[in-house]
This record gives C-alpha cells, sequence and structure tokens, in this order.
C-alpha cells in the first residue's frame, strides 16, 4: 500500500510537470498557413480544388478556432510576464522564465513529496502526502511570479529615488545652456540605477537615429513607472516645443 501511494504521488508530480512541459510549447509561434489555403475561400467558385480546400477547411473550423483561442491564452500570459520581465530590468526571456517556474512547482511539488512522506511515516499513515505534493507544488508554481513582482516595485522605488536627484541635474544642465540630448549624457554618466540605465538605453536609440521623443516614450514604456511617464512627457513636451 505504502509502495502504491508513493508511485501514485509521483506519476501526479511527473504529469503536473508534463503539462507545464506542454503548455510551455504551446506558447511557441506556429507556421502561417499555405497560400493556397488563405485565399481558397474566396476563389471556391472559380476552381474545384479550391472548392475543395475551402471545403475541408470549414470542416475543421471547430478544432481551428479552439485551437486559436487556447493559444491567444497563453500568449497574453507570456505577453503579461514579458511586460513585468521589462519593468524588472532583467534580460531573461519569457520562455526562460516560464520554464524556470516549472521547475520551481516540480522541485517544490518534490519537496512536499519528501515533507509528506516523513509527516506520513511519523503518524504511520500517508494520506497527507498528496496535499504536502499539492501545497508544495502550488508554492514554487507561484513563487517566480511573486518574486518577480516583487523586483518590479524594488526597481519603481530606486528610479523615483534617483530621478530625484537626476533631475536636479538636468535643471542645472539647462541652466548653463545644454541640449537635451547633451544633459542626458553627462546626468547618466554620473549614476548607475534604474533611471540612469533608462537612459543611457534612450541615448543609443537616439544614436541609432531614432527621434528623440520616440526613444524617451519607448524607455517610459518599458519602465512603466507613472511617475517616470509623466516626467518624460514633459521632457517630450520641452523637445516638441524647442523650449529647455
Amino acid at each position: 500500500m505504502v509502495r502504491m501511494t508513493i508511485g501514485l504521488v509521483a506519476v501526479l508530480c511527473g504529469l503536473g510537470l508534463g503539462v507545464g512541459t506542454w503548455l510551455m510549447w504551446q506558447s511557441a509561434r506556429l507556421p502561417r498557413r499555405a497560400m493556397s489555403l488563405r485565399i481558397a475561400p474566396y476563389i471556391s467558385d472559380l476552381s474545384a480544388d479550391a472548392h475543395h480546400l475551402a471545403t475541408n477547411l470549414q470542416q475543421n473550423i471547430g478544432t481551428t478556432w479552439r485551437g486559436r483561442v487556447r493559444r491567444s491564452r497563453i500568449a497574453h500570459v507570456n505577453t503579461g510576464v514579458t511586460d513585468l520581465i521589462r519593468r524588472s530590468g532583467s534580460s531573461v526571456e519569457a520562455t526562460e522564465w516560464q520554464l524556470r517556474r516549472v521547475l520551481f512547482a516540480a522541485g517544490g511539488a518534490l519537496a512536499g513529496l519528501f515533507a509528506g512522506g516523513a509527516y506520513g511515516f511519523a503518524i504511520q499513515s500517508l494520506s497527507p502526502t498528496f496535499g504536502f505534493v499539492v501545497l508544495g507544488g502550488a508554492a514554487g508554481w507561484a513563487m517566480p511570479l511573486w518574486s518577480l513582482h516583487r523586483r518590479v516595485r524594488l526597481r519603481a522605488r530606486q528610479l523615483e529615488e534617483e530621478m530625484t536627484a537626476a533631475l536636479e541635474m538636468l535643471s542645472l544642465c539647462a541652466s548653463a545652456g545644454e541640449d537635451l540630448v547633451s544633459a542626458l549624457t553627462r546626468v547618466s554618466a554620473l549614476g548607475a540605477g534604474p533611471f540612469s540605465v533608462s537612459m543611457r538605453d534612450a541615448l543609443s536609440q537616439i544614436a541609432l537615429g531614432i527621434p528623440v521623443t520616440t526613444a524617451l516614450e519607448n524607455c517610459a514604456r518599458n519602465a512603466g513607472v507613472p511617475s517616470f511617464t509623466r516626467v518624460i512627457e514633459h521632457l517630450t513636451a520641452t523637445v516638441e516645443r524647442g523650449t529647455p
């Protein structure tokens, strides 16, 4: 009985890991349909072959839309994760982060299995083992997202703290007659925090030929901090008006 229970728990853990891995693969971009399949519904009255292709396409429409809905949901989740990763200042890809999350969940389930087994051995019953596995897996699944949100909040606070001093420096540079790009170059070279990193990113975009306002707006969007966005809006307004 004990061996059967442990085996069942192991199978459930493996099933959860397999489902998580499968969901990650589903988020990959699928190849587009062939041109003949895309235009077949529009010329089905003119060609027998096109009519045949369009008929087959309509027969499979139920399966197709369900698959698209499923992939769109996964893509929406990945988009939210990508936004959080960008706002945290990390360079990790969303797929890599999702893989880490699955591994954390598997590790939590495994830890729950050992803890539940030890507790069950102490009370001479393995009934609580499944609950330990579920709790461990859920904790492992939630921990990376909690940590990511925490890093986003921490980076936002650091950016706002650095931004206060940086704006004073920008005002002094503007009073000395420097243009905005030169002032941003001088200020960003003095710091190493999120604000300076964002400004250096904007300057690198400007060096590639991207307009100043567009580069600043991109940095504000990537940071996702309301106070920083308001500052960028003020800076872009001064650029458009041509005033310091």
